[in-house]
């Protein structure tokens, strides 16, 4: 129940603060890799370089990987910004296997520009801040404020991170498990 509620309220909050219907602005960007492979004397797991020294023989082993990454940004008006990364992953292993593929939406999130700062609510990017030294590209189902109120040279992030969500007649609510977060940082 909690997460139809917080899905409606999202919902409208989107639509409340819009002041246009229709997007004022959408962009879309990604790319499309693909990357093959042959072994020779392959079992499945790898080369096999002991099969000479116990006279088994393997035979070769080959596969191919791809994946498809989209990245659409839609712009609603000067305050709300919408944007996701949807992922298309397969693998091909074998001449006789059959197709291993997933399809996942690792961000959707929305970005409002308010007086106090800006809010990022969703599935948002969840990487270090401030810099491209050791940030990862993980997500996380978060509420984030970027304040900017702060004075020269100071920035902040302060979040709530839902990472386990029990919805359960036999749950406790200790088994809901959320991060909460304040960081600030000095250039």
């Amino acid at each position: 129940m909690k997460k139809i509620l917080s899905t409606v309220a999202a919902l409208g909050l989107v639509a409340g603060m819009a002041t246009a219907a229709s997007a004022t602005e959408f962009k879309i960007s990604g790319y499309y890799f693909v990357e093959g492979a042959y072994l020779s004397s392959g079992d499945g797991a790898g080369i096999r370089v002991d099969k000479d020294a116990q006279g088994e023989s393997y035979s070769n082993d080959s596969f191919w990987f791809h994946e498809f990454k989209i990245k659409p940004t839609m712009k609603v008006n000067d305050k709300i910004d919408m944007k996701a990364v949807i992922k298309v992953v397969g693998a091909k292993f074998g001449a006789d296997s059959s197709d291993a593929s997933d399809v996942a939406i690792p961000k959707a999130y929305m970005e409002y520009k308010s007086d106090i700062g800006k809010f990022r609510i969703g599935r948002t990017p969840a990487g270090s801040y401030e810099g491209d030294f050791i940030s990862h590209d993980s997500w996380g189902n978060r509420i984030m404020l970027f304040p900017n109120f702060l004075p020269e040279n100071f920035s902040g992030c302060a979040y709530i991170q839902k990472k386990t969500e029990v919805d359960s007649t036999n749950a406790t609510a200790s088994s809901d498990y959320d991060i909460y977060s304040v960081g600030g940082t000095y250039k």
